[in-house]
């Protein structure tokens, strides 16, 4: 385009515009809360850049005075999209449900801490539970919404899945020793792998996993 013959401030305000457009992707997909670093950072940016379009001088220009006004209701609108896909009552309820589940691990987690059974029936069944819930979440064709869900989902289903094969696998622990002298190092390694497994739920689950642990026997 030949912006030659074009005034600079409407040059100014189609650079601001370009900016804006750039992120606009990054806002109808967001898929986080109000408190998340990527929200603050993308409000910024559309603030700033509301300031940056309130700053032009339109010269009492109506052509210049229609354009600001496109380009200040155009960020206008993102941020309003952006506040709405964070607080979005399913969105909410998205967060309540990964809340329960964290609960519900931060609960069921310490025996693996422990030297006995990692997994209980009752913890099979309750993230079976809340994967049932998450799953009846309407979104509406959202796309922060399906992103949110997805992701909240991908997280307990990768739960479910090694507390799954726990207990496809786990013998009863401790093992007796009179068995065999090697039967004591086999204790100590299933308990370090039960470990394991308990910090990488924690991880996924964004639970503290030295906090859990201290509740464990």
């Amino acid at each position: 385009m030949d912006m030659g013959n074009q005034h600079p401030s409407i040059i100014r305000l189609q650079e601001i515009q370009k900016e804006v457009k750039s992120i606009e992707q990054q806002v109808i997909g967001f898929s986080g809360l109000s408190d998340d670093k990527n929200y603050k950072k993308l409000e910024r940016i559309l603030t700033k850049q509301l300031f940056e379009i309130d700053s032009v001088d339109t010269e009492g220009k109506g052509d210049i005075q229609q354009a600001r006004k496109r380009a200040a209701q155009e960020t206008e609108r993102l941020l309003k999209e952006l506040e709405q896909n964070a607080n979005h009552p399913h969105r909410i309820e998205i967060q309540n449900i990964f809340k329960e589940a964290q609960a519900l691990v931060k609960e069921k987690i310490v025996p693996f801490y422990s030297g006995g059974n990692c997994v209980t029936d009752e913890f099979e069944e309750g993230l079976q539970d809340i994967i049932l819930r998450l799953t009846h979440v309407k979104t509406g064709g959202k796309i922060s919404l399906r992103k949110a869900r997805y992701h909240t989902l991908t997280k307990i289903c990768a739960v479910q899945e090694i507390i799954e094969d726990c207990m496809k696998k786990q013998p009863s622990l401790p093992l007796s020793e009179d068995a065999h002298p090697s039967v004591a190092k086999i204790n100590s390694v299933m308990c370090e792998v039960n470990k394991a497994r308990g910090t990488l739920i924690a991880l996924l689950m964004g639970v503290d996993s030295t906090e859990t642990c201290r509740h464990g026997p």
